[in-house]
């Protein structure tokens, strides 16, 4: 990891970069191999890399909560953020009483009256 880093090789894209342009063909069957044992969708991503737009120096004043819905990092609520960081991750179900209780005439009113 140090000789990398002394190369100034701190991320998968720049790594990905050098080994196009490697002349020496030790180093490049090297980085071949190295390449290898990461998954085709991380490296996909990887080589869409812009270091003008993806930088993480730059301070994140504006979070996307939702389609279409920005809002400022201060403002954001944390019941907000928990629904954002489900919807990210799966984790949020649609509510299908009737197939999975076979219940017809189903308010969800009532659930929330009686919490």
């Amino acid at each position: 990891m140090k000789p990398l880093t002394k190369n100034g090789i701190t991320t998968l894209s720049e790594f990905i970069q050098a080994y196009e342009y490697e002349t020496d063909e030790r180093l490049s069957k090297t980085k071949k191999i190295i390449i290898s044992t990461f998954p085709e969708t991380l490296l996909n991503i990887s080589k869409c890399h812009n270091k003008e737009i993806n930088s993480d120096t730059e301070d994140m004043k504006y979070m996307l909560i939702a389609p279409n819905t920005r809002k400022n990092l201060h403002s954001i609520t944390v019941k907000e953020l928990q629904v954002t960081l489900k919807i990210a991750l799966k984790k949020i179900e649609t509510l299908d009483v009737k197939n999975k209780l076979g219940i017809e005439n189903f308010d969800e009113e009532n659930i929330i009256r009686f919490r």
